[in-house]
């Protein structure tokens, strides 16, 4: 159909923690390629960018490790014959942990702070002592009997603890006790990783 054709060969040459540099086999006929990195499901920082360059091959700095990203590379003839730009070919890939990265350990001393009546007013914990930060702490529940229920409670929590706010009309710790009033499990284990 005499449209221009899409770079053939998108591949990855280098990546590390923060960066990547990736080639393709060059296109005739055209005089530049756009290329644009994103990210590839949940969102990472160093996406949302595109480059220009005559060059069939390009490179992405800023990136955030352990994060997934999606490479675009179009073709673009200036004169705009017979088509400007060719359509995308896509690479995904997946930037490693630094070499140095420490897994973190567990968060310590989790306890929960009850009313008389048994709801929960706090849950605190002792941060970890191991691991690279920023982390991040996700708190889980357990009822029993199970009443199908999966999954965690809160994630990506900063604070080594979740408390209710009182200047707010609905809190957090507001949707774990009216899950617990609902069901009126017999027993509920909480716990907190990292």
């Amino acid at each position: 159909n005499g449209s221009l054709p899409p770079p053939s060969d998108l591949r990855v040459v280098e990546v590390t923690p923060e960066s990547v540099t990736v080639t393709w086999d060059s296109v005739p006929e055209a005089n530049d390629y756009s290329v644009s990195i994103n990210s590839s499901g949940t969102y990472c920082p160093g996406g949302g960018r595109t480059i220009v360059t005559a060059d069939h091959t390009a490179s992405f700095t800023g990136l955030t490790w352990d994060c997934s990203y999606a490479i675009a590379v179009r073709a673009r003839n200036l004169s705009g014959y017979p088509w400007r730009y060719s359509d995308y070919a896509r690479v995904t890939f997946t930037t490693p942990l630094p070499d140095d990265y420490v897994f973190p350990g567990p968060p310590s001393d989790f306890h929960v702070e009850l009313t008389p009546d048994g709801k929960i007013t706090a849950l605190e914990w002792e941060p970890a002592t191991v691991g690279m930060p920023p982390l991040t702490y996700t708190v889980y529940a357990d009822f029993e009997p199970d009443f199908g229920f999966d999954g965690p409670i809160f994630t990506g929590l900063r604070e080594t603890f979740v408390r209710d706010d009182p200047s707010q009309p609905y809190s957090a710790l507001d949707y774990l006790n009216g899950v617990i009033a609902a069901e009126l499990p017999d027993r509920v284990t909480l716990w907190v990783t990292t």
